[in-house]
Protein backbone atom coordinates (compact mmCIF):
# COMPACT_ATOMS: atom_id res chain seq x y z
CA UNK A 1 0.00 0.00 0.00
CA UNK A 2 2.87 2.36 1.19
CA UNK A 3 5.01 1.57 -2.33
CA UNK A 4 1.86 2.48 -4.19
CA UNK A 5 1.19 5.89 -2.68
CA UNK A 6 5.14 6.63 -2.69
CA UNK A 7 4.89 5.51 -6.24
CA UNK A 8 1.54 7.50 -7.41
CA UNK A 9 3.16 10.88 -5.77
CA UNK A 10 6.23 10.11 -7.52
CA UNK A 11 4.26 10.01 -11.17
CA UNK A 12 2.36 13.00 -10.17
CA UNK A 13 5.05 14.58 -8.91
CA UNK A 14 6.93 13.81 -12.35
CA UNK A 15 3.82 15.13 -14.49
CA UNK A 16 3.30 18.45 -12.45
CA UNK A 17 6.94 19.11 -13.28
CA UNK A 18 6.66 18.76 -16.95
CA UNK A 19 3.47 20.38 -17.17
CA UNK A 20 5.15 23.00 -15.36
CA UNK A 21 7.92 23.55 -17.80
CA UNK A 22 5.41 23.77 -20.85
CA UNK A 23 3.39 26.05 -18.78
CA UNK A 24 6.34 28.07 -18.77
CA UNK A 25 7.83 27.73 -22.21
CA UNK A 26 4.32 28.50 -23.33
CA UNK A 27 4.69 31.94 -21.29
CA UNK A 28 7.69 32.70 -22.81
CA UNK A 29 8.51 35.45 -25.39
CA UNK A 30 8.44 34.53 -29.17
CA UNK A 31 11.07 36.23 -31.63
CA UNK A 32 8.33 38.17 -33.21
CA UNK A 33 7.80 41.93 -31.89
CA UNK A 34 4.93 43.61 -31.22
CA UNK A 35 4.38 47.27 -30.42
CA UNK A 36 4.61 47.02 -26.76
CA UNK A 37 7.91 44.97 -27.28
CA UNK A 38 9.24 47.77 -29.26
CA UNK A 39 8.17 50.44 -27.15
CA UNK A 40 9.56 48.30 -24.00
CA UNK A 41 13.15 48.41 -26.05
CA UNK A 42 13.10 52.22 -25.95
CA UNK A 43 13.10 51.75 -21.62
CA UNK A 44 15.88 52.42 -20.25
CA UNK A 45 17.67 49.87 -19.32
CA UNK A 46 17.75 50.67 -15.59
CA UNK A 47 13.85 50.09 -15.54
CA UNK A 48 14.12 46.72 -16.58
CA UNK A 49 16.45 45.20 -14.02
CA UNK A 50 17.40 41.29 -14.18
CA UNK A 51 18.70 40.07 -11.07
CA UNK A 52 19.07 36.44 -9.26
CA UNK A 53 19.35 35.65 -5.50
CA UNK A 54 21.58 32.35 -4.72
CA UNK A 55 20.78 30.19 -7.27
CA UNK A 56 17.43 31.61 -8.86
CA UNK A 57 17.12 33.70 -11.82
CA UNK A 58 13.79 32.44 -13.01
CA UNK A 59 11.21 33.20 -10.44
CA UNK A 60 8.42 30.80 -12.81
CA UNK A 61 5.19 31.10 -12.76
CA UNK A 62 3.65 34.46 -11.00
CA UNK A 63 0.54 34.35 -9.04
CA UNK A 64 -1.57 36.24 -11.44
CA UNK A 65 -1.50 33.38 -13.61
CA UNK A 66 -4.32 30.40 -13.54
CA UNK A 67 -1.88 27.76 -13.57
CA UNK A 68 0.09 29.35 -10.70
CA UNK A 69 -1.83 26.14 -8.53
CA UNK A 70 0.82 23.88 -10.56
CA UNK A 71 3.50 25.51 -9.06
CA UNK A 72 2.35 25.17 -5.41
CA UNK A 73 2.08 21.34 -6.16
CA UNK A 74 5.37 21.09 -7.25
CA UNK A 75 6.94 23.14 -4.04
CA UNK A 76 4.64 20.26 -1.77
CA UNK A 77 5.98 17.71 -3.26
CA UNK A 78 9.75 18.55 -3.27
CA UNK A 79 8.79 19.19 0.38
CA UNK A 80 7.44 15.98 1.04
CA UNK A 81 10.13 14.14 -0.22
CA UNK A 82 13.02 16.72 1.71
CA UNK A 83 13.58 14.01 4.55
CA UNK A 84 15.98 16.32 6.69
CA UNK A 85 15.88 19.56 8.27
CA UNK A 86 18.87 20.46 6.24
CA UNK A 87 17.13 19.74 2.24
CA UNK A 88 13.79 21.39 3.80
CA UNK A 89 15.61 24.99 5.05
CA UNK A 90 17.28 24.75 1.75
CA UNK A 91 14.27 24.11 -0.40
CA UNK A 92 12.45 26.90 1.84
CA UNK A 93 15.26 29.58 1.14
CA UNK A 94 15.26 28.00 -2.57
CA UNK A 95 11.29 29.16 -2.46
CA UNK A 96 11.97 32.29 -0.78
CA UNK A 97 14.73 33.85 -3.18
CA UNK A 98 11.44 32.73 -6.17
CA UNK A 99 9.30 34.69 -4.18
CA UNK A 100 11.00 38.27 -3.70
CA UNK A 101 11.84 37.88 -7.41
CA UNK A 102 8.29 37.34 -8.08
CA UNK A 103 7.47 40.44 -5.60
CA UNK A 104 9.82 42.52 -8.43
CA UNK A 105 7.75 41.24 -11.23
CA UNK A 106 4.34 42.15 -9.61
CA UNK A 107 5.15 45.18 -8.55
CA UNK A 108 6.95 46.14 -11.73
CA UNK A 109 3.48 45.11 -13.21
CA UNK A 110 1.27 47.21 -10.48
CA UNK A 111 -0.18 43.89 -8.92
CA UNK A 112 0.64 45.11 -5.44
CA UNK A 113 -1.90 43.47 -3.82
CA UNK A 114 -1.03 40.25 -5.01
CA UNK A 115 2.87 41.37 -4.41
CA UNK A 116 1.77 42.34 -0.50
CA UNK A 117 0.32 39.10 0.09
CA UNK A 118 3.08 36.97 -1.36
CA UNK A 119 5.19 39.48 0.38
CA UNK A 120 3.89 37.57 3.93
CA UNK A 121 3.99 34.27 2.66
CA UNK A 122 7.68 35.65 1.79
CA UNK A 123 8.55 35.85 5.42
CA UNK A 124 7.12 32.65 6.46
CA UNK A 125 9.89 31.26 4.39
CA UNK A 126 12.48 32.59 5.59
CA UNK A 127 10.95 31.89 8.85
CA UNK A 128 10.73 27.98 8.30
CA UNK A 129 13.99 28.12 6.48
CA UNK A 130 15.40 29.48 9.73
CA UNK A 131 13.49 27.00 12.05
CA UNK A 132 14.66 24.10 10.05
CA UNK A 133 18.41 25.29 10.08
CA UNK A 134 18.20 25.14 14.22
CA UNK A 135 16.64 22.00 13.80
CA UNK A 136 19.52 20.03 11.63
CA UNK A 137 21.95 22.09 14.65
CA UNK A 138 19.85 20.66 17.28
CA UNK A 139 20.62 16.87 15.75
CA UNK A 140 24.35 17.37 15.55
CA UNK A 141 24.74 18.45 11.86
CA UNK A 142 27.44 20.71 10.50
CA UNK A 143 25.40 23.53 9.20
CA UNK A 144 28.03 26.34 8.56
CA UNK A 145 27.69 26.30 5.40
CA UNK A 146 24.31 26.71 5.22
CA UNK A 147 23.94 29.41 7.68
CA UNK A 148 26.43 31.24 5.60
CA UNK A 149 24.07 30.43 2.27
CA UNK A 150 20.97 31.81 4.61
CA UNK A 151 23.16 34.85 5.61
CA UNK A 152 24.26 35.59 1.80
CA UNK A 153 20.75 35.03 0.14
CA UNK A 154 18.51 37.02 2.54
CA UNK A 155 21.22 39.92 2.02
CA UNK A 156 20.44 39.52 -1.71
CA UNK A 157 16.49 38.83 -0.66
CA UNK A 158 17.01 42.36 1.12
CA UNK A 159 18.88 44.12 -1.52
CA UNK A 160 16.11 43.31 -3.88
CA UNK A 161 13.30 44.26 -1.51
CA UNK A 162 14.63 47.40 -1.01
CA UNK A 163 15.53 48.58 -4.56
CA UNK A 164 12.17 47.37 -5.05
CA UNK A 165 10.85 50.06 -2.49
CA UNK A 166 13.27 52.69 -3.68
CA UNK A 167 10.87 52.81 -6.95
CA UNK A 168 7.52 51.41 -5.74
CA UNK A 169 4.12 54.08 -5.08
CA UNK A 170 2.72 54.71 -1.85
CA UNK A 171 -0.02 52.29 -1.73
CA UNK A 172 2.89 49.30 -2.49
CA UNK A 173 5.61 49.98 0.43
CA UNK A 174 3.39 48.98 3.64
CA UNK A 175 3.87 45.01 2.17
CA UNK A 176 7.32 45.12 1.44
CA UNK A 177 8.61 47.22 4.60
CA UNK A 178 6.96 44.65 6.50
CA UNK A 179 9.34 42.09 4.43
CA UNK A 180 11.96 44.02 5.05
CA UNK A 181 11.28 44.89 8.46
CA UNK A 182 10.43 41.24 9.72
CA UNK A 183 11.78 39.03 7.55
CA UNK A 184 15.10 38.37 9.61
CA UNK A 185 14.23 38.73 12.76
CA UNK A 186 13.83 34.45 13.19
CA UNK A 187 17.45 34.56 11.50
CA UNK A 188 19.57 37.23 13.16
CA UNK A 189 18.63 35.17 16.17
CA UNK A 190 20.13 31.75 14.43
CA UNK A 191 23.13 32.97 13.29
CA UNK A 192 23.75 34.58 17.05
CA UNK A 193 22.97 30.79 18.60
CA UNK A 194 25.49 28.94 15.93
CA UNK A 195 27.99 31.59 14.94
CA UNK A 196 28.26 33.95 17.75
CA UNK A 197 27.47 37.75 18.59
CA UNK A 198 30.79 39.17 16.31
CA UNK A 199 28.96 37.11 13.26
CA UNK A 200 25.52 38.58 14.31
CA UNK A 201 27.23 42.21 14.21
CA UNK A 202 29.18 41.68 11.17
CA UNK A 203 25.66 40.69 9.33
CA UNK A 204 23.59 43.83 10.45
CA UNK A 205 26.86 46.42 9.29
CA UNK A 206 26.06 44.54 6.05
CA UNK A 207 22.29 45.29 5.88
CA UNK A 208 23.04 48.61 6.92
CA UNK A 209 25.10 49.53 3.94
CA UNK A 210 22.43 48.01 1.76
CA UNK A 211 20.15 50.26 3.13
CA UNK A 212 22.32 53.20 1.99
CA UNK A 213 22.23 52.62 -0.94
CA UNK A 214 18.93 53.21 -1.39
CA UNK A 215 17.36 56.74 -1.87
CA UNK A 216 16.71 59.20 1.01
CA UNK A 217 13.22 58.63 1.56
CA UNK A 218 13.89 55.27 1.80
CA UNK A 219 16.35 55.20 3.75
CA UNK A 220 14.36 57.03 6.11
CA UNK A 221 11.27 54.84 5.87
CA UNK A 222 13.10 51.77 6.45
CA UNK A 223 15.10 53.00 9.62
CA UNK A 224 11.92 54.04 11.06
CA UNK A 225 10.75 51.02 11.10
CA UNK A 226 13.65 49.63 12.06
CA UNK A 227 14.04 51.30 15.13
CA UNK A 228 10.37 51.07 15.99
CA UNK A 229 11.08 47.37 16.37
CA UNK A 230 14.37 47.28 18.29
CA UNK A 231 12.16 49.66 21.07
CA UNK A 232 9.27 46.82 20.73
CA UNK A 233 11.96 44.02 21.20
CA UNK A 234 13.76 46.17 24.44
CA UNK A 235 10.40 46.37 25.95
CA UNK A 236 9.46 42.74 25.29
CA UNK A 237 13.17 42.15 26.72
CA UNK A 238 12.69 44.05 29.87
CA UNK A 239 9.14 43.17 30.40
CA UNK A 240 10.32 39.08 30.60
CA UNK A 241 13.41 40.06 33.09
CA UNK A 242 10.57 41.64 34.68
CA UNK A 243 8.31 38.76 34.82
CA UNK A 244 11.50 36.09 35.98
CA UNK A 245 12.28 38.12 38.67
CA UNK A 246 8.77 38.35 39.96
CA UNK A 247 8.26 34.23 39.56
CA UNK A 248 11.55 34.10 41.03
CA UNK A 249 10.97 36.43 44.00
CA UNK A 250 7.10 34.10 44.81
CA UNK A 251 8.85 30.95 43.95
CA UNK A 252 11.75 32.30 47.13
CA UNK A 253 8.68 33.44 49.11
CA UNK A 254 7.07 30.19 49.10
CA UNK A 255 9.89 28.35 50.11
Amino acid sequence: MLRKFVFSVFILGTLLVSISVFAQEEMAPTDEISNEDEANILLDSSQKEITSIGEVSDPGILPDSPLYFLKTWKRNIQLFFAFTPEKKAELELKFANEDVLVIQKLTEKGKYNIAEKLSEKYQKRIQKATEKLEQAKKRGKDVEALTEKLKENHLRQQDVLTRVLDKAPEQAKDGLLNAIENSGKGLENAIEKIQGKEKLEQFRERLNLQIENAGEDTQLQIRERLELKERQNQIENKGKEILEQIRSKTKNGQE
